[in-house]
């Protein structure tokens, strides 16, 4: 399992890879500052790589550029199956009869969840040339795998007792398939620019991300709309994840990094899903329900990686425009992601 947070254009993007939620945190270098409690988007980098190793065991790290964050948006999905009988919920086995303090999410509508997506869609008509770099540009975030990473921020304010979050489950709201391969991908910080003059400069700021309160890793077997999974939430100690005990959650203090939980979910088929999310506190049920959340999983089937890189090949160098006395950033199409 993995957690990461993914920035976009013009936007600082950090990458640390990680592992499922029972292997996780072998984390690999360096952290950015958090403002106002809130994690550096950076972290979106650290997770870029992490989803592409949800199966390794080892961590890596790399590159950076400036930002702020994006939180996942909401885009209305059509439902092409037909819905499945809501089955009976059965309670994650870390879950207890009791929960503790109340948790709420700490923001409202679709807030409650931050997404990790680490790609974004360029537009599909671009010719494969070297391209202007559209720092002020953000275009549609997709996952380049089977799998997403969530970060969901839960809550008991000014209560001294703990709360309790034993597990999560992910209800598929609606779904669509994926109509063919994606032409064009960005990948933030990972791909960079290349300057024209001056070349490709890899970055080289590569913080990691503390780690989370609480993970989980949840796997839906079906595509089809009502479909759900339910899986444990475990805590961490000081040594790494806890695969005994749930997540608690601490009083909210001011200055401190806020606890967060680290949700993967991995997906049957590409397409884009539209999920429900849902915390338990105890074994009685779900008791924190958060707004649907929307996103699209390609499993790999995009054409073109663009990027700075890719600019230095002899096919592209033949196509730079005339350099410019300012140093003018350019990306050109690369071969589909690994």
């Amino acid at each position: 399992m993995a957690y990461l947070r993914h920035g976009g254009f013009g936007r600082t993007v950090v990458v640390v890879c990680g592992l499922p939620s029972m292997v996780l945190f072998a984390l690999a270098a360096c952290t950015t500052s958090h403002a106002n409690g809130q994690p550096s988007l950076t972290w979106r980098r650290l997770r870029a790589l992490m989803l592409l190793l949800a199966s390794g065991s080892l961590v890596a790290a790399c590159g950076s550029s400036t930002s702020t964050g994006r939180v996942l948006s909401t885009p209305t999905a059509i439902s092409t199956q037909t819905a499945q009988p809501t089955p009976a919920l059965v309670a994650p086995i870390l879950c207890g009869t009791e929960g503790g303090s109340p948790v709420t999410v700490s923001h409202a509508g679709p807030h409650d969840v931050i997404h990790s997506l680490q790609f974004e869609h360029l537009p599909d008509e671009w010719t494969l040339v070297p391209h202007p770099f559209p720092a002020d540009t953000q275009y549609p975030e997709v996952s380049i795998g089977s799998g997403v990473l969530l970060s969901i921020y839960p809550s008991i304010g000014t209560a001294t007792q703990p709360g309790i979050i034993c597990g999560v489950t992910v209800r598929i709201t609606s779904f669509e398939p994926l109509p063919g391969p994606v032409p064009n991908v960005y990948h933030a910080c990972v791909d960079h620019v290349y300057l024209h003059p001056g070349g490709f400069h890899p970055p080289t700021d590569c913080p990691a991300f503390p780690r989370p309160t609480g993970a989980g890793n949840v796997t839906l077997q079906s595509a089809s709309a009502g479909s759900a999974a339910t899986a444990s939430i475990n805590g961490f100690l000081s040594s790494g994840p806890d695969p005994n005990h749930p997540a608690q959650i601490p009083p909210d203090v001011n200055g401190q990094l806020r606890p967060y939980l680290s949700i993967y979910i991995v997906v049957p088929v590409a397409g884009t899903y539209t999920v429900s999310i849902s915390l338990w506190q105890d074994r009685s049920g779900p008791t924190v329900t958060m707004s649907d959340v929307t996103d699209t999983l390609l499993f790999k089937q995009a054409l073109h990686e663009w990027g700075g890189q890719a600019c230095t090949t002899p096919d592209m160098q033949a196509l730079l425009p005339p350099p410019t006395d300012l140093p003018a950033p350019l990306i050109c199409p690369g071969p589909p992601p690994q």
